[in-house]
């Protein structure tokens, strides 16, 4: 079971602390603006909607935290930061760890990717 997430006002960004971690992690704003599909526009998700965005892939966030942390060798204290790409990966399967994910996200970044291409 993971941790409930909050919002800081102060590092405008969603905390959560990942299972087996001392420490938060960060997922600021504009990598939720990248996550939902709104980097073309520039449109700045609200807090509410990025907290809904992670109750919906909150195994992916896991896992992108868990990743980093491997990678990183960061110490059980140490708080950090995911990106965008972070979690994009993890609910990708590309980080090798199998997550559920919701099929909406996937799409938005779809949709997103195939606009960005010429």
């Amino acid at each position: 079971m993971t941790a409930a997430a909050a919002w800081g006002q102060a590092a405008d960004a969603l905390e959560f602390q990942p299972a087996g971690h001392g420490a938060g992690c960060l997922v600021h704003r504009r990598a939720f603006r990248v996550l939902l599909g709104r980097a073309s526009t520039g449109e700045e998700p609200q807090a509410a909607e990025c907290l809904a965005f992670y109750d919906r892939n909150a195994a992916a966030f896991e896992a992108a935290a868990a990743d980093k942390i491997a990678r990183r060798g960061l110490a059980p204290a140490a708080r950090f930061h995911l990106t965008s790409r972070d979690v994009r990966r993890a609910m990708s399967g590309a980080s090798g760890r199998q997550v559920a994910v919701s099929a909406e996200p996937l799409q938005e970044m779809a949709g997103q990717h195939a606009q960005q291409r010429p």
